[in-house]
């Protein structure tokens, strides 16, 4: 891979169905940014919907977790950062972080998720493959970059 970390974020803006009630972006839709703003990662560095298909692999949240720091609003722009906060050795269990930002530069939300991949056929927890783990190693970390 490439010696120096690998820094990925994807442009949006808040549509009209993801307001909540209290007219802001509601929760659901930040989770959705998230799963979309991974996706984009792997298929742009070759793991699209057809190479997962292929492998027989999809990612397997554990758990995820938002911290709030500032609402978005109806037509917002902002940008997904997507970044590395922890790994353990084999490569099986990972910690993935999306940094929602505003136009200003200032945080509006971050999503942590704990991941590991999954043989959709098997239906059990395996490593990553070797490609795979690679673009993740190689993926910018987060200042609490742990290992797991």
């Amino acid at each position: 891979m490439t010696d120096s970390p690998i820094h990925f974020s994807a442009p949006f803006q808040v549509a009209w169905a993801d307001l909540d009630y209290n007219r802001h972006m509601g929760n659901i839709a930040y989770f959705s940014y998230a799963a979309q703003t991974r996706f984009l990662f792997f298929a742009e560095h070759g793991f699209g919907p057809e190479e997962f298909e292929a492998a027989g692999l999809g990612p397997a949240a554990l758990n995820e977790t938002i911290r709030y720091h500032k609402e978005m609003k109806f037509l917002e722009k902002f940008t997904v950062n997507f970044l590395c906060a922890g790994m353990n050795a084999k490569k099986s269990r990972y910690i993935i972080v999306n940094q929602f930002i505003g136009e200003d530069g200032e945080m509006r939300a971050e999503i942590r998720t704990q991941f590991v991949w999954m043989d959709l056929n098997l239906r059990r927890a395996i490593r990553s493959p070797a490609p795979m783990a690679a673009i993740l190693d190689a993926l910018e970390k987060t200042e609490d970059f742990e290992e797991l």
